[in-house]
């Protein structure tokens, strides 16, 4: 008989932390608000929710995935240990995720948890009557195959934070996994908690067992940046980088590998990226009212100018007269006269020599004056004049245009045209990222789906960036959806939806 599959792990969990400390705010939401606002997040990236999407990176993924093959394959007890605070729970999380959870006992330990308490906690999950058995008679009932149909396959017992364990009570777990027949083994268990439960485990007074024990390492410095820069992907931002090491390096050395210190740091940086702006836009505000107040001023000034000026034009002859210093006029200057001469004769009629001519009043000349010429009315030559100016600007922006228009894209591929043809409202699922062209080539080359996969090179803090996507999608929502569809090895990766906006802009940058 077997027991219903929990729903959770923590239904069937011993644990010391009260759930509802699982929070994404802190005293205020307001500040929390501010930030999510002002870089387009969907929830806070520094949570200290058990269940935030698991970090791969730091070897974590490969230790998860060599834990697993051991738990279908091996034989023995796994012990994961790792320092406070590396990220050991979120790695039981992670581990019971990624098997059938209905052949999982996930149990978080109490300092308290007796063996007893244990024993029927194991016994019940393989839907055995537990009341009023002895610690004896759990064992016995547990380790007699007799008691396992054929189609119970073998369960898995996950308990995080072991090291709360008594030798008591490790010893009746190390008795019910260990079988003198390994067909007839139906239980194994992972133990993750601190560095010393291994020692432990060797030194028990009980028939030896074999130990396979595993370290959980702390993140070093550019693990830590894109473990940051991670959380924050996964809470849909999609901006430049905004956490590079030098920030980090004095929050990596204080937390030791904690990751809860460097979620505080972090968080407290995107605060005080938040509030100053706030106040600065405020400051702003003020001195704009006296700005358009006193450029509409200025108009009033220049309309009134030139309204009392057009009361006196009547007193304007018809001829003016223009001084010409025709000796100061350079080589280059009179190039540029003849071909605004030509400008001109096509737009307006010949001038004739008898319509310059000098004055018949003789004016008094100064000194150091120059010949006086008689010019027809100005307006009517600035008028062809800008006729044809602006016709010849016109013609030149529109061949500008056209040929900034049929330019043809240079240095993309065949997946990066493709990318770049897309809406850039439109949505697609990033599967993958990694800094080795031939590693993201492999990953395409192997995947069931491997015809609708696209490959893009992008940059990432000064390198080379390979990312893999998949699919097409109007909006996030439609794209997160699109996730049950893929195939496992996909979705199990964690994708995430991406707007094609940002991925052009990256592919503009690069080139």
């Amino acid at each position: 008989m077997s027991a219903e599959p929990p729903r959770e792990p923590k239904e069937e969990s011993f644990s010391a932390r009260d759930p509802s400390g699982h929070s994404d705010i802190l005293s205020s939401d307001e500040p929390i608000q501010d930030y999510r606002q002002r870089y387009g997040l969907s929830m806070d990236p520094f949570s200290e929710e058990p269940y935030y999407p698991f970090f791969t990176g730091g070897q974590r993924g490969e230790l998860l995935e060599q834990v697993i093959h051991l738990c279908q394959f091996g034989q023995g007890v796994t012990v994961v240990a790792g320092d406070r605070g590396v990220g050991k729970t979120r790695f039981a999380l992670a581990l019971y995720e990624s098997l059938d959870q209905s052949q999982v006992c996930f149990i978080s330990a109490l300092p308290t948890l007796q063996a007893d308490v244990l024993l029927q906690h194991i016994a019940a999950h393989a839907g055995f009557e537990t009341a009023g058995a002895t610690t004896g008679q759990l064992i016995s009932a547990l380790t007699d195959p007799d008691n396992f149909s054929e189609e119970h396959g073998f369960s898995l017992i996950v308990i995080d934070d072991a090291h709360h364990l008594d030798d008591e009570t490790i010893a009746a777990l190390l008795r019910i996994t260990r079988s003198a027949d390994a067909a007839h083994q139906k239980f194994q268990a992972v133990l993750i908690g601190d560095a010393l439960l291994v020692d432990r485990l060797k030194n028990l007074p009980v028939i030896p067992t074999q130990v396979n024990d595993y370290a959980l390492p702390a993140l070093t410095l550019s693990e830590t940046v894109d473990y940051i820069g991670f959380r924050m992907e996964m809470a849909d931002y999609l901006g430049p980088d905004i956490f590079s090491e030098n920030l980090v390096s004095p929050w990596w050395r204080s937390a030791q590998g904690r990751l809860s210190v460097i979620h505080s740091k972090a968080r407290e940086h995107l605060l005080s990226t938040t509030l100053p702006e706030a106040k600065t836009t405020e400051t702003k505000n003020f001195p704009l009212v006296h700005i358009v107040a006193a450029a509409a001023l200025g108009c009033a000034i220049l309309m009134a100018l030139f309204y009392r000026g057009g009361d006196d034009s009547t007193d304007i002859p018809k001829t003016q007269r223009i001084p010409l210093n025709l000796q100061a006029v350079s080589s280059s200057s009179e190039a540029s006269l003849a071909s605004s001469s030509a400008a001109m004769s096509v737009a307006a009629p010949a001038i004739s020599d008898s319509e310059v001519s000098l004055t018949e009043e003789p004016a008094p000349v100064l000194s150091g004056e120059r010949d006086v010429v008689s010019l027809p009315p100005p307006v009517l030559a600035s008028s062809a004049f800008s006729v044809a100016v602006s016709s010849a600007v016109s013609s030149a922006a529109r061949s500008s245009a056209a040929a900034t228009t049929t330019s043809p894209a240079s240095g993309l591929s065949a997946d990066e045209q493709v990318l770049m043809s897309w809406g850039s409202g439109e949505y697609t699922l990033q599967l993958l990222g990694v800094s080795n062209r031939k590693a993201a080539a492999d990953f395409v080359a192997a995947q069931p789906n491997r015809d609708d996969l696209l490959l893009f090179r992008s940059t990432r803090q000064g390198k080379d960036w390979f990312v893999v996507v998949v699919g097409r999608y109007q909006n996030s929502g439609e794209a997160r959806a699109a996730v049950a569809g893929l195939p496992d090895v996909q979705s199990k990766g964690g994708p995430w939806p991406r707007v094609l906006r940002d991925i052009q802009q990256e592919l503009r940058q690069r080139n």
